[in-house]
């Protein structure tokens, strides 16, 4: 099966291996999910599909190494986003775990990304316009390791009673406005002070490293900046087995637990176990007094007794001898033999069948060998980095250059 992201225009024609497929077929007439004839081939046809975040990650032009969705999911779930959301993204490249996030902070909030490489952050941002995300996701171009997160948003504290110049040269009255930051960078500890700066108190952020010497040292930047409750997890994919010929024992469903109530909690128990102890106590008392008044009984002899005195009983209490060698035989061996189990209860032979396969991961479920690095702010707001940029850099005339080139091609 061959999976392809196609752009839906009219007049226009999507020609692969299974035939020529005319766009005009299908736009406002077939929903999502049917089946489209080639007019070319008797046998060709393809699905359409409705775009999602995990259709899209196996189909993009890959720029860069990204961020599959078994890695995603656990981001998604460790940074706590939900819907109308702010967070951070540092490392765009292609721009895979960015439609995870847009879609997950929908309808009203917001992903501001960053990226080192320009071209790649110009690309990513026209990507996301024509998916229809282009309200939903910023990509901005700047080395965060070196000027922070330019362009954020910092919301004033309406309570503070402060004049404009004292709020240009203090940052006590700024309130951060970001919910969660992840960076996918190759120094990352470089820019998790200035991702202090910028997240909420109660915040959540993620490092995604693929050396565990990287994530030590983002380890140590976190708790220089006031994060705590860190955590690293590495995340495969595996397939586990399990043995036919194991034998499990049944849970006794049945039975159940006895509840243990503290005695000086439970006064009504408390007070029964008393009587009861009282009223063993007075039995055991009457029992003994009544046995020391009753004249003691004479002790009945075995019927089995034999009197040792008696002559007569003398060839009785000989030992026996065996009747032939062949009995002699069993009883020596009866008497060599170990204890232990009978032969009828010995264990089983160990199996020479493979082990059952019981689970395994679908084909389409990739990852990487990474490790994955969760923390949560502090309450203590953190002071700015010196080399904070708080505006966004003018763009450089290369730049608008560029922008224009590829808008034209």
């Amino acid at each position: 099966r061959e999976l392809t992201f196609v752009y839906a225009e009219r007049n226009a024609i999507t020609s692969n291996r299974n035939g020529h497929f005319h766009h005009n077929d299908f736009i406002g007439k077939l929903p999502f999910g049917s089946l489209l004839r080639s007019k070319t081939s008797a046998l060709g046809h393809c699905y359409l599909l409705k775009p999602t975040p995990e259709l899209w990650i196996t189909s993009l032009p890959h720029r860069t190494q990204i961020v599959h969705e078994l890695d995603q999911a656990q981001i998604l779930f460790e940074l706590q986003l939900q819907p109308n959301a702010v967070c951070i993204e540092s490392g765009t490249g292609s721009a895979a775990l960015t439609h995870t996030l847009a879609r997950t902070v929908a309808p009203h909030g917001h992903v501001y990304s960053f990226e080192f490489h320009q071209q790649r952050a110009v690309t990513a941002q026209d990507e996301l316009q024509r998916h229809g995300l282009g309200h939903l996701v910023t990509v901005q171009h700047a080395d965060v390791c070196q000027v922070g997160f330019p362009g954020i948003v910092t919301r004033r504290n309406k309570k503070a009673n402060s004049t404009k110049e004292n709020d240009h040269n203090s940052d006590n009255h700024i309130k951060p406005s970001v919910d969660a930051v992840f960076l996918d960078l190759p120094e990352p500890w470089h820019a998790i002070p200035h991702a202090a700066y910028c997240i909420k108190p109660n915040g959540r952020i993620a490092t995604y490293s693929p050396c565990l010497e990287q994530t030590q040292r983002s380890i140590q930047a976190m708790e220089a900046a006031g994060f705590h409750s860190i955590q690293t997890y590495e995340y495969r994919n595996m397939e586990f087995y399990v043995d036919k010929n194991i034998q499990y024992e049944k849970p006794p469903f049945d039975v159940r637990r006895p509840c243990h109530v503290d005695p000086r909690y439970d006064h009504a128990a408390a007070a029964a176990a008393a009587n009861q102890k009282k009223e063993t106590d007075n039995n055991t008392t009457d029992d003994t007094n009544d046995n020391n008044n009753k004249p003691r009984k004479k002790r009945k002899k075995r019927k089995d007794y034999k009197d040792p005195s008696n002559n007569d009983n003398n060839h009785d209490t000989a030992p026996r001898e065996p009747a032939s060698s062949q009995d002699a035989a069993t009883e020596n061996s009866a008497s060599e033999q170990p204890p232990g189990p009978s032969s009828s209860s010995s264990s089983r032979p160990p199996s020479a069948s493979k082990p059952q396969l019981v689970t395994r991961p679908f084909g389409t479920i990739r990852g990487h060998t990474a490790f994955l690095t969760f923390a949560t702010a502090g309450l203590v707001t953190q002071p700015a980095p010196a080399h904070f940029c708080h505006e966004l850099p003018t763009p450089t005339a290369a730049a608008t250059t560029s922008e224009t080139s590829d808008k034209d091609a």
